[in-house]
């Protein structure tokens, strides 16, 4: 059955906030099922993804935090938080270059 824009942003809403009482209480699992789930419904707001991405990590599922950031830094290039969350995925030692690029790029967008 669809549902009319207003009953999705209430669930949108209910779901965000089960999403961030999960996190507070140390629940990752189901954060990020809810994080997964408004991704899923919501894939053109960049939050939603950077908020998966922040999940997956914590969850140590770095392939697909990878993917989340950067889908995150797509839908919303050059926001500083964005660029910093995908390059944290990236360790100076091993991708010294692409890091330090990265950190540049944060630079350039938030003096």
């Amino acid at each position: 059955m669809q549902q009319d824009g207003k009953d999705t942003a209430l669930n949108e809403t209910e779901l965000s906030r089960q999403a961030a009482e999960a996190w507070r209480q140390g629940d990752l699992i189901t954060a990020n099922r809810s994080f997964a789930e408004l991704a899923r419904t919501g894939p053109s707001e960049p939050r939603h993804w950077m908020n998966l991405g922040v999940g997956c990590q914590a969850m140590g599922v770095m392939r697909d935090a990878l993917k989340a950031f950067q889908r995150a830094v797509l839908l919303q290039p050059g926001l500083p938080r964005h660029i910093a969350n995908l390059g944290s995925m990236f360790d100076p030692v091993d991708h010294g270059k692409l890091h330090s690029i990265m950190v540049r790029r944060l630079l350039i967008a938030d003096p």
